[in-house]
């Protein structure tokens, strides 16, 4: 069974090796630069000063979120959101998404702050719309890219 525990700092490099993970796995479905060590470890490494890193487990570190504050120019309040959410392709289930979105939701409750999230998945709009849907997630506007 699949359970979720914040990261340690010892846990990071791990961490940036999933996050080179994710980022080929998305380099399938979209356009997106060759991902750089030297790139994603001061990210990774910064974030975790300000935000909660959650690891996914299961007989093993199957996924990670990492998390990351944002701020919108008119409130001086920050939001939590995601830097990187991954889990390995044989170990994805929505019971194991929705675990994970849900700690997510629950840890930005205690905190007293919004979670708002950036999602990308591949497909078609209405396969995006049905995931989330599945995921508890509320649409609340598009990314479009060019």
């Amino acid at each position: 069974m699949a359970s979720i525990r914040l990261a340690r700092e010892e846990d990071l490099p791990l961490v940036v090796g999933l996050y080179v993970d994710a980022v080929n796995d998305m380099r399938k479905r979209i356009d997106l630069p060759k991902p750089k060590l030297n790139h994603i470890k001061p990210h990774v490494y910064s974030d975790f000063q300000t935000a909660p890193c959650f690891i996914l487990e299961d007989d093993g570190v199957i996924g990670f979120a990492s998390m990351c504050l944002g701020h919108h120019v008119w409130s001086s309040k920050p939001y939590l959101t995601t830097s990187m959410v991954y889990v390995k392709h044989e170990k994805r289930k929505y019971a194991i998404l929705e675990l994970l979105y849900k700690t997510i939701q629950e840890y930005a409750d205690l905190q007293g702050m919004p979670y708002i999230d950036h999602y990308f998945i591949g497909g078609e709009i209405d396969e995006r719309r049905k995931t989330l849907r599945s995921l508890n997630l509320k649409e609340h506007g598009i990314i479009i890219g060019f």
